[in-house]
This record gives structure tokens, sequence and C-alpha cells, in this order.
């Protein structure tokens, strides 16, 4: 999924079929750790800090 993000239009993907959905790593406009963490919210595997668990 990291990849498909960075690079939607690697050949592997939808090479130029992809009409849109932006190339986010190799456009430059999300870092690698800033691509990882929207892939992590996707799969649903983030936690909230703990700063917000301690307030519940």
């Amino acid at each position: 999924m990291v990849a498909f993000v960075n690079d939607p239009s690697h050949p592997r993907f939808y090479g130029r079929d992809n009409d849109r959905m932006p190339s986010y790593g190799t456009e430059k406009s999300l870092s690698q750790r800033e691509i990882e963490m929207v892939v992590d919210w996707i799969r649903q595997e983030w936690y909230p800090p703990k700063s917000a668990v301690a307030r519940k």
C-alpha cells in the first residue's frame, strides 16, 4: 500500500491509466513518513497519543 500511495502511476499498478490518484511520493507532496502514516490510518493501525488516552 505504501508503494501505491507513493506512486500509483507505476506500471505494476495503473501505469498510464492512472487519471485520478496523485503520486504523493514522486511529486514530493508527502514525505515517506507521512505516506506511511496515511497507510496506517487506512488500515486502522494507528493509536491515539498517550495524552489523549490518559484524559478518558
